[in-house]
Formats: C-alpha cells, sequence, structure tokens
C-alpha cells in the first residue's frame, strides 16, 4: 500500500509504479499525475504531466528540475499529486527526494519519509538514495 505524503498547506504526494497505478490512483481525490516515464497509465483519462526522464541517457538536469518544479508547482496549488514510473523507483524517489529536501526536509528525515510513503522500496531506497546523493545534491543546488 502507498500513503500519500502530506505537506502542511499544500497538497499530497503519492509515489506509484505501472504495476501499482490503478489501484493507487482510485485512492486519491482530483489526482494531477506526474508521469516521468515513456509509458502511460493505460485507463488513465485525466490530467496527466509528463517529463520522460533516464539515468541511463544522461537526461540534463533542466529535464529533473522541470519534473521537480512541476511538482512543486502543483503542490503548492494544494493538489493531490500522483508520481510515478514504470517500477516507481529510480525516477520516482529521485523526484520526490528533491522536492521533500526543497521543502526542508534533511536527507535522513526525506528518506525516512520515502521509505513510509512506498514500503516496497524501502530496500531500494536506501542504496539508491546514498549512491546518487551527490546527483540529488546538485539539482536541488541548482533550483535553490
Amino acid at each position: 500500500m502507498n500513503i500519500a505524503i502530506l505537506f502542511k498547506d499544500k497538497g499530497t504526494l503519492t509515489l506509484c509504479g505501472l504495476d501499482d497505478f490503478d489501484d493507487t490512483v482510485e485512492t486519491i481525490d482530483n489526482p494531477a499525475v506526474v508521469t516521468l516515464c515513456r509509458y502511460h497509465p493505460k485507463n488513465w483519462r485525466g490530467e496527466t504531466y509528463h517529463h520522460f526522464l533516464s539515468f541511463q541517457r544522461n537526461t540534463p538536469h533542466e529535464d529533473w528540475i522541470a519534473a521537480a518544479e512541476k511538482v512543486m508547482l502543483l503542490l503548492g496549488q494544494k493538489r493531490n499529486v500522483l508520481l510515478h514510473c514504470i517500477h516507481g523507483r529510480d525516477r520516482t524517489g529521485t523526484i520526490a527526494y528533491i522536492v521533500l529536501r526543497l521543502y526542508d526536509f534533511d536527507h535522513v528525515n526525506a528518506c525516512s519519509v520515502l521509505r513510509n510513503a512506498r514500503p516496497s522500496m524501502g530496500r531500494v531506497w536506501k542504496s539508491l538514495l546514498e549512491e546518487r546523493l551527490r546527483f540529488h545534491e546538485m539539482i536541488i543546488e541548482k533550483m535553490d
């Protein structure tokens, strides 16, 4: 089960992959879907924002910044954001982590919030967030 991250005086952020998209989207009131991969959910016909990101293809930093800024804009509008990519792991974790850090969570708390929000990724995120910390910090610095 995926748990929404509630931002005080803002919207919520829920994380998922394509496999659990249908079950997750049903639990969210009026979601704004932010897709981080080329694959769109098959049955979803609602509001969608698309950003194709990939670590393997050396996606420009500006693309990561644009995706994080879109999520932050929607949260600032008190929207319920569903953030997803294929597995709900690499790209989803990266953008969610960046957003948390920009909302003044420190590294330890941001990692903890992510593991609680999507428990199935807890073990994976523990290593990925440490492994890519330098990349994340660079994006956060460019956004400050």
